[in-house]
Order: structure tokens, then C-alpha cells, then sequence
């Protein structure tokens, strides 16, 4: 167990050098766009939404250093993991769960709930804060339960309860997306319809991946496999993510 622990730890600093050459990348090509940085602008847009007259070029700047900062949370959550001194995370996989996981779903959820609200027109603070108080509420939820579940049992009635409140943020993420009755202007870039579905794939593979260990499927009766794909699936869904923004919406300014 030791040994499968210590390749762990060795995949967890790829990941997060990985992470990190990402975010450099995007920030770089971020500032070949020579838009302007403005502490004010950016929080006027956080709270304004929609309802703030700010430039494409702007938006496409915040909207790219949101997703830097999205690339940065594993770069730190998998450097924290990966340290000799990490006694919490060895004790963790031994006994089946990784706080550290949860925290990261949690922090990257809210960065990546805050990009599809700018990106589909969610124009109001109040309604981005509930969606981001359903989210993370199911993510404290089955952290908690990760660490009381029990392989083979009938799954606890409350996570399913929480599995749907948390499907609500994204359902209405949906809903923007499809814009029912909405037409030409009001209607989201093609782009954000791939996107949204990649959210949509990833988050199934991601609750998939949580699943299987407490029904025993497979190798997943074994943590330590599962830990290793969450980590695989974590560096493939935020680089899947971040290439289809940088291809759809700040390339074409650097080109222009």
C-alpha cells in the first residue's frame, strides 16, 4: 500500500505540473490580448453581471483569468497532496476517502459556475450565489459522507436528496443555454453548447468515478484506482475545458 501511495504522490506532482504550465500558457496568451487589468472593473463585473457595459476584449480577459485561477486550485490541491508531509491524505486513502478532493470540486465548481453564468448571460449576483450555495452544500454533504459510507450498503437516502438539489445549478445553466423562445442575438456562441456539454460528460464521469468504489465495481474496489483516475480525470476535463475557450474566444483576438 505504502508503494501505490508514493506513485500517487508522484502522479499528483505531474498533475499539478501539468496544472501549472497550463495556467502560465493561458496567462500569457492572456496578455498578448494588451486589454486592460482593472481591479474595479473585474469586481463590477462580478457582482453587475450582465447589467456592466465592459468591451468583449474585457470580458474575455476576466473571463480567462478566472479560468487561470480554476487551473491554479489543482495546481496547489495536488503540490499539497504530493508532499512527504501530507499524513492527512496518506491516512485518507488508506481508509477510503480524500478531503482534499472535495475541497477541490468545490473551489473549481464555483470558478467554473461563475465562467458559464458570464459566458450564458446570467446577469444577477443573487442567482449565481444560489447556485453556488447548492453546489457546494452537496459537496460539504458528500465529503461528510465519504468518510461514514460503508462498500456494498444501500446508499444513504440523503445523498441522493443532495445529488438532486446539486443537479439544479447545472440544470439552469442548461436552460440558459438552450435559451427556449430566444433567437439570433440572445442565443449563446455555438461554442458554449460544446462547452456545456463537456461539462455536462465530465461531471458524469466525475460522480461515476465516486460511485463505483462503494458498490465495489470492478477495480474501483480498490481506492487507490480510483484516486488515480479522479486524477486523470481532473487534468483532462479543466485542459478540455480551458483549450475550448482559448480556441473559441481568445484566439480570435490575438489573430484579429
Amino acid at each position: 500500500m505504502n508503494q501505490r501511495i508514493r506513485r500517487l504522490r508522484t502522479f499528483n506532482r505531474l498533475a499539478a505540473t501539468a496544472h501549472l504550465l497550463l495556467a502560465a500558457g493561458l496567462a500569457s496568451a492572456l496578455v498578448l490580448l494588451g486589454e486592460p487589468v482593472s481591479a474595479t472593473g473585474a469586481l463590477d463585473l462580478f457582482f453587475g453581471g450582465r447589467d456592466v457595459a465592459i468591451s468583449a476584449g474585457q470580458s474575455t480577459l476576466y473571463v480567462g483569468m478566472a479560468l487561470v485561477l480554476f487551473l491554479l486550485v489543482s495546481t496547489v490541491m495536488h503540490f499539497l497532496v504530493s508532499a512527504p508531509t501530507a499524513f492527512h491524505y496518506t491516512i485518507g486513502i488508506k481508509t477510503g476517502h480524500n478531503t482534499y478532493r472535495w475541497v477541490d470540486f468545490a473551489l473549481s465548481s464555483t470558478i467554473l459556475l461563475w465562467v458559464l453564468a458570464e459566458i450564458t448571460a446570467i446577469a444577477h449576483t443573487s442567482a449565481f450565489i444560489v447556485l453556488v450555495v447548492a453546489n457546494v452544500a452537496l459537496l460539504a454533504v458528500g465529503a461528510r459522507l465519504e468518510k461514514t459510507d460503508t462498500p456494498g450498503r444501500a446508499l444513504y437516502p440523503g445523498l441522493l436528496i443532495g445529488a438532486l438539489v446539486a443537479a439544479l445549478p447545472w440544470l439552469a445553466l442548461l436552460l440558459y443555454v438552450m435559451g427556449p423562445g430566444s433567437t439570433g442575438e440572445t442565443r449563446p456562441a455555438v461554442f458554449v453548447f460544446a462547452l456545456v456539454l463537456t461539462v455536462f460528460v465530465s461531471a458524469g464521469a466525475f460522480t461515476l468515478n465516486q460511485l463505483l468504489p462503494h458498490f465495489r465495481a470492478g477495480p474501483w474496489r480498490d481506492f487507490v484506482f480510483g484516486e488515480g483516475v479522479y486524477i486523470a480525470l481532473t487534468l483532462i476535463t479543466k485542459a478540455a475545458l480551458v483549450a475550448q475557450i482559448v480556441v473559441a474566444a481568445v484566439l480570435p483576438r490575438l489573430i484579429a
